[in-house]
């Protein structure tokens, strides 16, 4: 049988309810996709309660970390920590480098594989096959530039109706510069 599932429900399932705890003993093999999401704690944790299933682990650990993870927090830092990043830095684990993209062509792979990558990213998309363009809107303008950042004074407002936080000067500043974001 094959189970497809996030982490969280997985641990959930497996204390409430009976059909899946007579399934735990017989699993062989576990993968987890986006496991640079995955928390150090929860790895221990599958890791225990599957102590004969073999793990993989697939993600990048160039990308976002467990959610809300803080390296500043001492409790964040003892189990907190990305679980992909940790087994990587044991040395102990095969790791298979796969560096070819498909999603993106070489204009817009290019920033983040200087900043990220060290170059090593080979874009497999040609440069005229734009992604974010369906023919009828062009979301990237070819020939301007691809990342603005604006250095924005304002604070952020918590609206008690909603139970949103917004930045009213960053909403002003999108409106006066829109030509330059869309």
């Amino acid at each position: 049988q094959i189970i497809l599932s996030t982490v969280g429900l997985v641990f959930f399932k497996m204390y409430t309810e009976g059909k899946l705890r007579q399934l735990l003993p017989r699993v062989t093999r576990i993968i987890i996709d986006e496991a640079s999401l995955l928390p150090e704690a929860a790895l221990y944790a599958i890791i225990r309660r599957f102590p004969h299933a073999k793990i993989v682990l697939i993600g990048d650990d160039r990308q976002l970390p467990p959610f809300m993870y803080d390296g500043k927090s001492l409790g964040q830092e003892l189990a907190g920590r990305p679980a992909l990043s940790v087994a990587m830095k044991t040395g102990k684990v095969p790791v298979v480098e796969l560096n070819e993209v498909y999603r993106a062509p070489p204009s817009l792979v290019g920033p983040y594989n200087r900043l990220a990558y060290e170059g090593r990213l080979i874009s497999k998309k040609a440069e005229g096959e734009y992604p974010l363009s369906d023919g009828s809107i062009d979301l990237i303008h070819y020939g301007l530039p691809q990342l603005l950042l604006i250095d924005v004074n304002g604070s952020e407002e918590y609206n008690e109706t909603t139970k949103s936080r917004s930045n009213e000067e960053e909403v002003n500043v999108l409106f006066r510069n829109h030509r330059l974001a869309f």
